[in-house]
């Protein structure tokens, strides 16, 4: 992939990004709160990889054009450490494996209850993903 491929790949994951994390705060206004915390999963999710995808040298399984989402928290620390700093590269895998854990119940766990407070929570640590990795972009 060369550069120019690398920024429009960038600048799609960054527009579907901003999209979720719109759609996951609308989706809480209104009590869809499952909804939500899915939204905002995926809004972390493709902020970080908008951030690597940028990385020249920077690629992904299978010829995809983002991170699996297993190994999200380990790319993570691959790629963008040198850019984050300690505490905020420990505050984004922290917050992505947490976001990842309550997506998975929102998704998939519908005896489990997901209320306001849940989908605050994952708001807050998408917010934040988005600000760590956008406070390192050109």
């Amino acid at each position: 992939m060369d550069n120019v491929d690398r920024q429009s790949v960038s600048d799609a994951w960054s527009e579907a990004a901003q999209d979720a994390l719109n759609a996951a705060r609308e989706l809480k206004e209104r009590a869809h709160y499952r909804s939500s915390v899915s939204r905002a999963y995926y809004a972390a999710y493709a902020f970080l990889a908008a951030a690597m995808v940028a990385k020249p040298g920077v690629s992904f399984a299978d010829g995809r054009d983002g991170p699996q989402h297993g190994s999200l928290p380990d790319l993570v620390k691959s790629h963008l450490a040198g850019d984050l700093g300690r505490r905020i590269l420990w505050n984004v895998r922290t917050s992505i494996t947490a976001l990842y854990e309550a997506r998975l119940v929102a998704d998939y766990r519908p005896r489990v209850f997901v209320n306001r407070d849940v989908a605050t929570d994952a708001l807050r640590r998408a917010g934040a993903i988005a600000n760590a990795v956008k406070r390192d972009s050109p």
